[in-house]
């Protein structure tokens, strides 16, 4: 009994023990949604029927590029429900770990007990938008193996440094992450994240003078993913037959596109309940509390969660107090904030300047936590990689019609973010406050997963 006691307090006090509630918290969740819903039934029957060879011509040629997520994906819904219950909640908990191993240079109890908290806060039924099985292996999956592979890349950039010490990568770690790029490079979104984040590293070791096959090889596989996506003419196929959820879409421009893209994407989380965006902002104004006694730049990081509360919870809660206000809420369209009906009518920037002016708040805000670092480069780039990725489906009919899942990659960079907020200021001492933050969001995301499954 004392040996048993003894190997549980030592499991307990592990630095990974949070993500064994994680693990075992997602399964349950998992082990309770119901399925067969929305495309999953589709896919559960296609070897069955048509087979994987016809398939995937018939795909290319007539639907989409995802060639190697929709392999994937056939296999795991010919089997039994319980086949994703397991791997799904293995993906969740890659995610956890990746984030963990990316945001950290050691690994920290606290970091892990936000990251888990974290995952637990995210709106989890958008996963539901296409189908369990089908959204989370074409979105959930592509973050977590994308995490995945950044994790590898950033062990590989410290090894490029000569005055830190990086774990050593082995065999099976490239081996997996090739198969990791290969997957979530196939999703559109996630391979211009990724294509950008590898070009870059191509030029800092050119400019390091140092040489890595692995960092040439997925910026070569991220470039032919790109063309292939380009290239493949079910795409154009697909975005022919999806006008319909979006009629207009061939008649607007492109300054149009971008600024539905724009004002949806900062809309959701600036204007509607948005937990983990409002965890962040807290964490962001903290932290720059925190470094800096000048007033001035205080007042400054506490527009974003001042904006985040007052449109998201207070106006929605007292809607007659502000009624010159209240229009705001309510003025998002399908063709965005700016229409013909109100492009002559000057408070109908109002919106959009709000938005986007506290959004650029936010990056200097990570630039005045993180100072001239490269902590500060990875910080601001993460959170601007994670809008471009949702900004760019203002260039894609289903916009509106693709619901929240879309969403999922600036929820990734907002995650990764929150934790390097919240490793900074548990580094500069405030370790009360960083005990009770954590207690705090552990309490709200318990309520979040909560509604979350009373509602599905």
């Amino acid at each position: 009994m004392i040996k048993l006691k003894a190997k549980a307090q030592k499991i307990y006090r592990n630095d990974y023990f949070p993500f064994l509630v994680l693990a075992f918290g997602m399964l349950v969740i998992h082990m309770i949604l119901p399925m067969n819903s929305g495309d999953d039934t589709y896919y559960s029957t296609v070897l069955k029927t048509t087979g994987l060879s016809v398939f995937l011509r018939d795909h290319y040629f007539g639907w989409s590029s995802r060639l190697a997520i929709e392999t994937v994906m056939v296999f795991i819904e010919y089997f039994p429900h319980i086949i994703w219950r397991l791997t799904d909640t293995a993906i969740v908990l890659l995610l956890g770990v990746s984030i963990s191993k990316l945001t950290a240079y050691k690994n920290n109890r606290f970091d892990n007990w936000l990251i888990t908290i974290l995952l637990f806060a995210y709106p989890f039924i958008d996963m539901d938008t296409a189908g369990w099985e089908t959204t989370t292996l074409n979105c959930l999956w592509v973050l977590a193996l994308g995490v995945y592979v950044l994790s590898i890349v950033k062990k590989i950039v410290l090894q490029q440094k000569k005055d830190c010490i990086a774990t050593k990568i082995k065999k099976h770690e490239y081996a997996f992450s090739i198969m990791a790029l290969l997957f979530s490079a196939n999703q559109e979104q996630m391979c211009i994240v990724l294509l950008a984040i590898f070009i870059f590293l191509v030029f800092y070791l050119l400019y390091v003078k140092r040489r890595n096959w692995f960092i040439f090889a997925g910026l070569a596989i991220c470039i032919t993913s790109l063309v292939f996506i380009l290239t493949c003419p079910g795409n154009a196929v697909r975005k022919n037959v999806e006008m319909r959820y979006f009629q207009d879409f061939n008649h607007i421009s492109v300054i149009d596109k971008l600024e539905i893209g724009v004002s949806s994407t900062l809309a959701h989380y600036f204007l509607q309940p948005n937990l983990i965006f409002i965890i962040f902002c807290i964490l962001l104004c903290a932290a720059v509390h925190i470094k800096y006694a000048d007033k001035l730049y205080r007042l400054y990081s506490d527009i974003p969660i001042t904006i985040a509360l007052f449109f998201s919870l207070v106006l929605k809660l007292v809607p007659n107090f502000f009624t010159g206000l209240s229009f705001i809420n309510t003025q998002m369209t399908e063709h965005g904030l700016i229409t013909l009906e109100n492009f002559t009518k000057a408070k109908s920037y109002m919106s959009l300047l709000i938005l986007c002016g506290t959004f650029c708040i936010v990056l200097v805000s990570l630039y005045l936590v993180f100072g001239n670092t490269w902590q500060s480069i990875c910080a601001v780039g993460t959170m601007l990689l994670g809008f471009l990725s949702r900004v760019a489906m203002g260039f894609s009919p289903t916009v509106w019609a693709s619901d929240t899942r879309t969403y999922i990659y600036m929820y990734g960079a907002i995650i990764i973010c929150s934790v390097m907020l919240y490793h900074e200021v548990v580094k500069n001492g405030n370790s009360k406050f960083a005990y009770g933050f954590v207690t705090c969001t552990a309490f709200a995301a318990t309520i979040s997963t909560l509604n979350m499954l009373m509602i599905i």
